[in-house]
């Protein structure tokens, strides 16, 4: 009654739930979510991680790790970062090893790039090769590698279709690499992907070809976006959604 706060259940396959444990929805008192993301286990045992930006009447605002042990079900706070005036979270990731990536927005300032470590216990900055004028398109993450994909409209970083390539090795990021790929140019990109040899699967369309196509196209770190399989429509058809 006096604090909204996260409540855990766990439901079994007959249908029955157990309350787990709870936690508060965001660290300050009087504070509320103003954008939060989650990660679910993937394998049995794992870890919940909760990641989310909060704001107070009194203008305090942080962004903070909670994560759920799922053997214990005990909630436990990790990385921690406090806010200060004009600084505000445009966007919040999860990679699918856990790690929090965060885009910070300045006043009248370039976009920043954060992340915590691998144990999750602090934020640490990502060095971009150029600042950023807009929100990032996509950031994408999985053990190994960290792909940071810039707005095409940028006007700070002007190079349309490219992606920013980090290694996660030994708790990263490091060893950027600058991808370009003028064979995308005409492909509005719909989804994206890593997939498991460590490339980026893009769905999208192709407005250069004579018929209408969605295709999927393999993107990897040197430039390359070869097709891996296209599908026409038929003349008959038209497109609803994705």
């Amino acid at each position: 009654a006096w604090q909204p706060s996260i409540v855990t259940m766990r439901f079994a396959a007959d249908g029955t739930d157990a309350g787990q444990s709870s936690t508060p929805a965001c660290p300050g008192f009087g504070q509320h979510i103003e954008r939060s993301r989650f990660h679910m286990p993937t394998l049995d045992g794992g870890p919940v991680v909760l990641a989310r930006a909060c704001a107070g009447d009194f203008g305090d605002r942080t962004l903070s790790v909670d994560v759920f042990d799922t053997t214990l079900a005990q909630w436990s706070p990790r990385a921690s970062r406090w806010l200060p005036p004009g600084e505000s979270v445009e966007r919040i990731e999860i990679g699918a090893d856990g790690r929090v990536y965060a885009v910070l927005a300045h006043d009248g300032a370039p976009y920043d790039l954060i992340a915590t470590d691998a144990t999750l216990g602090y934020w640490r900055p990502v060095a971009l090769p150029t600042p950023l004028g807009l929100p990032p398109q996509a950031l994408l993450a999985d053990a190994q590698r960290l792909v940071v994909i810039p707005d095409d409209a940028d006007p700070i970083w002007p190079t349309p279709h490219s992606a920013f390539w980090y290694d996660l090795d030994n708790g990263g990021p490091y060893w950027l690499t600058i991808g370009t790929y003028p064979s995308l140019a005409g492909f509005e990109v719909r989804a994206r992907a890593l997939s498991a040899d460590g490339r980026l699967l893009l769905l999208g369309d192709d407005a250069t070809q004579p018929l209408p196509s969605e295709q999927l196209r393999f993107a990897g770190r040197s430039g390359d976006a070869d097709i891996l399989a296209a599908l026409p429509l038929e003349t008959y058809e038209t497109r609803v959604g994705r």
